[in-house]
This record gives C-alpha cells, structure tokens and sequence, in this order.
C-alpha cells in the first residue's frame, strides 16, 4: 500500500487530565512510544485503544489498517460516527470517505484535524472503542507504532467526589506523560450572624450563628470551580446544589432565593437562571448548563463561583443549645451534584458541608429573701424599648407595648422558662408581686455567646458568658403592715403609754418629797 502522511494534531484534555503530546510529525514513528502516568490517581485506570495501526518505512507508517481496537463493528461504528451531524469532519471529507471506506480511507479523512476538531473526534470515539485496549499501569507502558485513543476507565460511582479524565487522541511519535489533575468543584454553606460571635465569621457570614425563634436570617451555598480550564472541555456543565435544613429551620418562601455567578476579579454579578425544588426540609437548586451563561471573554484561569442565597428562619421545633455542650444546635447540610465525564454524561457529588444555628433559653426562679420560691409573681423582658413576646414560654415576637403575651408568670417552683432567644442584654422587670411582698428592683440579664465548628467540621461548641447568663433569681422582701386601730396592738400600746405616765408621776412626787424633807 503506498506511504501516506498521517498529521493530526492531538486533542489533550485541559480540564481533568493533561498530557505532553507534540504536534504531529509528517509520518509516523520509527519507534515505539512510551506513556507514563505521572501522580497515578488512587483508583483510576487508563487504556490504550489502537484505531490504527501499519508497517515502518523509514520514517513513515504504511500498509495503513485498522487497529487491534477497531474491529468489525467499531469500524462501522466510527465511519458512521464521522458521518453524523456533529462530526469533526467537513462536508467534503466526509463525502470524500464513501459507502464503505478502508482504514487510509478513514486517515485520510481524519489528517489535518485541529486540536478542538481532534477533541471532537475523540468525545465521538469514546463510546466506541471499548475492547482490546492495553492498560496504562502507573509504570512506563509501551505501545507500538499506531494511533491512539487514551481514555480514563475508572468506574465511577455517582456519589463519588470524582472526576473522570477526558479521552486524548494520540499518535504514537513521541513519549507521553499524563498527569492526571481530577479537579472538581467545591462547595461552601455560610449562614448570616447579626452579631458576629464566629470567630471566623467575614463580614456577617460563617460556619455558625446564633438567632432567636422566627428571626429571619439567610443562607449562602457558594460552589467553586477553580479555573475555566477544569470544565472547558465539557458540552455542557451541570451544578445542583442540594441543600437540607434541620427540623428546626423553616425555609421562608420560593420567591427570596438569588443565584449570582462570579468570574475571575470582575465583582459584577450575573444572574444565573435555577430550577428550584422543596420536598420537606429538602432544598434542591439545578443549574442546567452553567457553560451557558459564561461571558465570551473568560479566560482559561478564571475561577468561576456560584452563589445561592435563601432566608431562612428558626422554628419551634429549634434545638436549644446549652454552654459547653456540643451537639445541642440546629445543623444544616449541603452537598454539589456535579458534571465530571467531559467524554459524555455522568455527575459526581462533594462531600456534605455543614452550618450551626444556635438558639439560648433562661431559666427564671422567683424567691423570698429566705430562698423560698414564690408563685404568681409577673414580669416582662425588655430589650431598649420593646418587649418580649411568648406563647408557652417559647420567644415569638418583639412588641411595642405590654399585653398578655409579653407577661411572664413564676410556678409552682417559683420558675419561668424562656426560650429561643438571641444572645444580647435584656432587662427583666418585675411587674406584680406575691401578695405580701413587695416588688424587687430590674434584673440585668446578658448573654454572651462565643460559638464555633469543631475540628473537623463535623459539630459545634457554644460558650456562653455575662450576668445571669443562664437565668436570673429575683428575691422578692416582704411587706411589713402596722396592727389596725383597735386592735391588741393598740390597747398593747395605750397599757404600756399608761404605765409610763404613772411611772412618770410616782417619780415626780417622790421627788418632791425627797426636796422638803431636805428642808
């Protein structure tokens, strides 16, 4: 068979696998070629397939003939796929190949193809060439003279936080190093804080928060892709953020959530169309093909971030967290669903990232100034000029003015429980007393919070701190009543106002006699 020239440029893959491919010569190799796999991936395995192959002459391939990967029904596969609509190939070229071409026929066809074209090819080849490839080993590996296609064979599981590398082709005139990269996207949950007692807390958002029961606040889901080269080479690029809140966190409404897309240094946000989902506490956010909304002018190395923002508010149901002791708060998850085959289709998922809402309560006792607890007695909790709403000891609401809900009640045991509250400083006024006491003076209450994620991520610590942290005694004194007129009291007093005024005169006469006996 006559000598042809084979010159097609390789397609390497920039998003998950880089390799070092020159250009291609003008003929084939003379000798063989080696491909290493440089920081082999933990779990990943990769294939040679040969969709060529031919005999050396000198410094050209001849007898061109169809691979060890390419048999029979490959064949008619990957002309049938060079003559569809999305193929690499010009109308000329493709009707250059004919009902039935041979293999020169087929790279003739396929010389000259550009690197985004050669991408193309082998996005097409890559459900194709299935059988017969040598396995690439995280040693060198030779391949004999031929054309390639070079897939990553990794099975990966959908809730794998794995990417899986794009195909390459690659003819066999120069040694190859892949480097596997496997970059994916992140995926980051903040919550808002009103008063920033997260030490890592940046302007009002962090990994915890603490809020009082129906304060509205937000969430923030922030998906990162580190470079425009990571998913370059995909048709299409999905993201879905699928985010669950704890029983004790409603989601306000479907009409607050925002998505906004940045890239690179440009701070200006782009509107990025979502398709949003609630079942229960779970929250779903899809983003179909975020490639669609990139700007024209990205650059391979622009980071691109994604971020949602929700309200969201504490409920009832809210755990109520206790100083020192982790566990007692209201987490709340996320996870990325993310495109990671850029040969076709399949998703892979991040690892959950968690929030904490922390929500305190006051434990009130009344009590005499000898430690007996009192019943009945009745307050409000202030904080500057409002007050503080309860139903059933449980926080719901500020009020401008005392009413029934605003007044707070001692038991039995001379206890009142309030709960789901912010940290912050109230006043407790004292509005009734027991009767036969008398009212004590305002109590100072301060909550002081310093919260935080543990090592790890996986929980959080709450310290709380200030006067009456806790909950405050109020120690009640009692009324001192003078006896009624008429009563023993009195006739007590007039006897002994009597026995002093004869006292008195008895004195007064003893004394003048005691003068005229002088006399």
């Amino acid at each position: 068979m006559k000598s042809r020239k084979f010159l097609i440029s390789s397609a390497i893959a920039l998003s998950t696998m880089l390799g070092t491919a020159a250009p291609m010569m003008n003929a084939m190799p003379i000798s063989a070629t080696t491909v290493t796999v440089s920081n082999f991936a933990e779990g990943h395995a990769f294939t040679a397939y040969q969709i060529f192959t031919g005999k050396l002459e000198g410094d050209k391939l001849v007898d061109i003939e169809w691979g060890t990967s390419a048999d029979t029904t490959a064949q008619a596969a990957i002309i049938a796929a060079l003559k569809r609509d999305d193929s690499p190939l010009s109308a000329d070229k493709i009707t250059a190949l004919g009902d039935n071409p041979n293999a020169a026929a087929v790279a003739n066809a396929i010389d000259g193809l550009n690197a985004e074209q050669s991408l193309a090819l082998a996005k097409l080849l890559h459900p194709i060439l299935t059988e017969n490839g040598k396995a690439i080993t995280s040693n060198t590996t030779d391949l004999t003279p031929g054309y390639y296609l070079i897939k990553d064979t990794t099975a990966v599981d959908s809730s794998a936080d794995d990417v899986i590398g794009l195909s390459i082709l690659q003819v066999a005139n120069t040694d190859v190093v892949i480097t596997p990269k496997n970059a994916k996207p992140t995926v980051d949950k903040e919550v808002s804080d009103n008063d920033n007692h997260d030490e890592s807390n940046t302007a009002g958002w962090g990994e915890t928060a603490d809020h009082e029961i129906g304060d509205t606040f937000q969430f923030r889901l922030t998906a990162t892709v580190a470079q425009y080269a990571d998913i370059k080479n995909y048709d299409s690029y999905k993201l879905v953020f699928h985010d669950t809140l704890s029983a004790g966190i409603d989601y306000v409404s479907e009409g607050n959530l925002t998505a906004e897309m940045f890239v690179g240094d440009n701070t200006t946000a782009i509107e990025v169309p979502t398709t949003t989902a609630k079942d229960g506490q779970n929250l779903t956010v899809t983003i179909d093909n975020l490639k669609a909304h990139l700007p024209a002018e990205i650059k391979e190395n622009d980071a691109i971030s994604v971020v949602v923002t929700y309200n969201a508010k504490l409920n009832t149901h809210a755990v109520v967290a206790e100083s020192g002791v982790s566990g007692l708060y209201n987490n709340n998850k996320v996870y990325l669903e993310y495109s990671n085959n850029p040969n076709g289709e399949g998703t892979g998922q991040t690892k959950e990232d968690y929030v904490y809402v922390f929500t305190y309560k006051l434990t009130n006792t009344k009590t005499d100034n000898m430690g007996n607890t009192l019943q009945g007695a009745e307050f409000v909790l202030k904080k500057d000029d409002q007050f503080a709403a309860f139903t059933n000891g449980i926080f719901s609401g500020w009020s401008t003015a005392q009413d029934d809900t605003t007044k707070l009640t001692s038991g039995e045991d001379g206890t009142f429980v309030l709960t789901g509250l912010d940290a912050g400083t109230y006043t407790l006024v004292e509005t009734k007393a027991p009767e036969g006491y008398k009212l004590a003076a305002d109590t100072t209450i301060t909550i002081t919070a310093s919260h935080k994620e543990d090592d790890g991520g996986a929980s959080a610590t709450v310290t709380l701190s200030g006067e009456n942290h806790e909950g405050a005694t109020v120690v009640d004194s009692k009324i001192s009543n003078l006896p009624e007129t008429g009563g023993m009291g009195t006739t007590l007093f007039y006897a002994a106002g009597g026995i002093l005024a004869a006292g008195a005169v008895i004195a007064l006469a003893a004394g003048k006699k005691a003068k005229k006996e002088e006399d």
